[in-house]
């Protein structure tokens, strides 16, 4: 399935596509964009520089994760990356 039929079966443009596929389709998938979100947010409002690199690992360990479910999206409905190549995850 092209991201142009993700983005009709799902609503949104390319990345909210994508990521609706996840919420709906990956295993955790719409707890572990929570938490990106929430991650997202800690380090929006950090403030102790202590605590800012835990949470720059944390965020950068779910990030991952998220990445790896936007790959196997993307392999399952055949969308390719900016150079025409199947997404793969680091």
């Amino acid at each position: 399935m092209p991201l142009r039929e993700l983005k009709e079966k799902y609503g949104g443009a390319g990345r909210n596509a994508i990521n609706r596929a996840i919420r709906a389709e990956c295993v955790g998938g719409a707890a572990a964009l929570d938490a990106l979100e929430a991650s997202f947010q800690i380090l929006r409002n950090a403030r102790d520089a202590r605590g800012e690199k835990h949470d720059v690992q944390l965020h950068n360990l779910i990030r991952d994760v998220i990445a790896d479910m936007e790959a196997d999206v993307c392999l399952r409905h055949n969308i390719k990356n900016e150079n025409g190549e199947p997404p793969h995850a680091d």
